[in-house]
């Protein structure tokens, strides 16, 4: 069995929703998932070009979120904030991926919560050890705003 996760890179209210998967042979598996918050997600790709004087900066409609890397040695660590713009009373997620969309190997707390962040607060985390051939990386954050 192979755990499949999507993001989608809008909000989702909540309610219940079919999500069915095909396999390239044609194989279909359909479930129903009730979501009980609102949630919304976004996807920031951090390649070897976005130091930290050229950050990503991304304007959403719950945080403002960044992202970069710094060199460590041979390998990289990835940088991210989140500064939230209303209360996000249910915390958030984030997860880092690697260039074949797989956990980097080394890295910590992946993925990482955060229970509450309030309006107007920051936290910033990193990840370390990232390999060269694991970049390009996709840090994926999604956000609670409501309980």
């Amino acid at each position: 069995m192979k755990n499949i996760t999507y993001y989608i890179g809008k909000e989702v209210s909540p309610g219940v929703y079919t999500i069915k998967v095909t396999s390239k042979n044609g194989v279909e598996a359909v479930t129903t998932v009730r979501i009980s918050r609102i949630a919304s997600t976004v996807v920031l790709k951090v390649t070897v070009e976005n130091s930290e004087s050229n950050k990503i900066i991304m304007d959403g409609d719950y945080a403002i979120y960044e992202a970069w890397y710094e060199p460590v040695g041979a390998y990289y660590r990835i940088w991210w904030k989140i500064t939230a713009k209303v209360d996000l009373n249910s915390g958030y997620r984030a997860e880092l991926l690697n260039s074949t969309y797989n956990r980097p190997e080394w890295v910590g707390d992946n993925p990482y919560y955060l229970e509450s962040l309030p309006a107007g607060w920051y936290d910033t985390q990193y990840w370390e050890p990232v390999k060269p051939e694991e970049m390009p990386v996709y840090i994926i954050i999604t956000v609670y705003p409501l309980p």
